[in-house]
């Protein structure tokens, strides 16, 4: 009977992402958690544990609630303009005839020059005869 080898190389290339997912994501989150249950200004050293006072002012604040109304608002109508305007261009640029691979081409142009340069940008970057990670 063969013994099955627990194969750790796809678990060691995974490590770096889920380093980086815990540092720059969920360390963050969690700081900010907790610190909502302080009174803490980065002026002061002290640090000093008020519960959900800090909650219970935000909720209470008459700005906190326009802004909550603001922001919806403006996430459905941005959200929905721009779904309702992108259709629009799309059927339009789906039904010309003569001049559809000129508009395709203009609209895509942003997005295929960032790729390239950010491209160019590291191939300068790993450059063997002279990039700086050489």
């Amino acid at each position: 009977m063969k013994s099955k080898k627990i194969q750790l190389y796809p678990y060691w290339m995974v490590v770096p992402a889920a380093l980086f997912i815990l540092v720059f994501y969920i360390l963050p989150i969690g700081m900010g958690f907790v610190l909502s249950f302080t009174n803490w200004n980065i002026k002061y050293p002290t640090v000093e544990f008020v519960g959900l006072e800090n909650y219970q002012k935000m909720f209470s604040d008459r700005y906190f609630k326009v802004a909550i109304k603001n922001n919806v608002v403006y996430a459905l109508i941005y959200s929905s303009a721009t779904l309702v305007i992108s259709l629009i261009l799309a059927t339009m640029l789906n039904h010309l005839k003569k001049m559809k691979k000129l508009f395709r081409m203009v609209f895509f142009i942003p997005y295929i020059t960032s790729m390239v340069s950010v491209a160019l940008i590291w191939k300068m970057i790993f450059n063997p005869d002279g990039g700086p990670l050489n």
